[in-house]
């Protein structure tokens, strides 16, 4: 997991955040899911396949979660998980059989635990030892969100049937075929804004407007008291998508940051930058003109004119003529 990847499970780890993400995404702002009932849950996944004709051979499939939480909902246990797509890396069009992987795989773990107290317990009748399930044996709820923070726009499938090749004969199976729509939230271009409480919607709102540097610090500027301090984690998360230069604030704010500051800094640098590129704009075509200048004398000299005729006619001195010709 690289650097930049690291900084948005951090900022997504934190209770408040994860349980945030939920409610806005699954919940549409309902205050279902409670930050202070998370547990964190085993994030790793494994899955063996055994070769019936040789004994001593299997395959493994490994999967590693981002974050998964454990948590009760409505008084029913559910598994909450994120799998983070790392900022800036191409985009995954995998990630709707992937995702369906991490749920899938999730269950079987599932399923393998209830088998284990099974044989542990030896309380099954001769028709359920076979699957080691039961009628009675239910699997916990499992949901996965795909948190996409990279800034090109995500047109890979969303659901595993946009992963097929279209035909007359898919559209016959489709409705018996796993329905597996992907859960993706991105972090650029997320609607409905106001159904996040945490700080997400400082996120979100700003990354909706940060391909224009002007609107940006119009909607900062706007919400001046919300951005002038901000805490660390989520100061690292907008330093990082927007490449920003965030400083921290004194030490009776503890470390929080100032994100204000850093945009009017980067609006002055811009108007810098411009300032500069018109002085040497302006000096370039002062520079050609110059050129057409002289050439123009040596045109008229050419043809027999006078220095006095060439001042008149290039709107300049006798002696300016003199120079040039020299």
């Amino acid at each position: 997991m690289g650097k930049e990847n690291d900084v948005v499970i951090e900022y997504l780890s934190q209770p408040e955040v994860f349980a945030d993400l939920f409610n806005g995404y699954v919940f549409q702002g309902k205050q279902v899911v409670c930050a202070k009932e998370l547990e964190e849950a085993e994030r790793e996944l494994r899955s063996f396949w055994a070769d019936s004709k040789v004994k001593s051979s299997f395959e493994t499939m490994k999967k590693q979660r981002d974050i998964v939480r454990k948590t009760k909902i409505y008084g029913q246990e559910v598994y909450l998980m994120v799998c983070g797509v790392e900022h800036q890396s191409k985009i995954d069009y995998s990630m709707a059989l992937r995702s369906l992987s991490y749920d899938t795989l999730e269950y079987l773990r599932q399923a393998k635990l209830i088998a284990r107290e099974h044989k542990k317990n030896k309380d099954l009748d001769s028709k359920e030892f076979l699957s080691k399930y039961t009628k009675e044996d239910k699997l916990i709820p499992t949901i996965t969100l795909i948190f996409y923070s990279g800034e090109e726009k995500w047109d890979g499938a969303m659901n595993l049937e946009e992963m097929f090749v279209p035909s007359q004969l898919l559209s016959h199976l489709a409705p018996y075929m796993v329905q597996a729509p992907l859960n993706l939230i991105w972090a650029y271009d997320v609607e409905n804004t106001e159904r996040y409480q945490s700080s997400l919607r400082k996120v979100f709102d700003l990354l909706k407007v940060s391909k224009d540097k002007d609107a940006m610090l119009t909607h900062v500027k706007e919400h001046e008291q919300e951005y002038s301090r901000i805490d660390q984690v989520t100061g690292r998360l907008i330093q990082q998508l927007l490449q920003l230069e965030l400083v921290e604030e004194e030490e009776e704010w503890e470390g929080e940051m100032n994100m204000c500051k850093a945009l009017e800094d980067l609006r002055k640098e811009g108007f810098e930058e411009g300032l500069q590129e018109g002085i040497q704009e302006g000096l370039e075509v002062g520079r050609q003109e110059e050129r057409q200048l002289v050439k123009k004398v040596f045109k008229l000299q050419g043809s027999g004119a006078t220095p006095s005729e060439i001042a008149k006619e290039c709107n300049i001195t006798e002696e300016q003529v003199l120079e040039i010709l020299e």
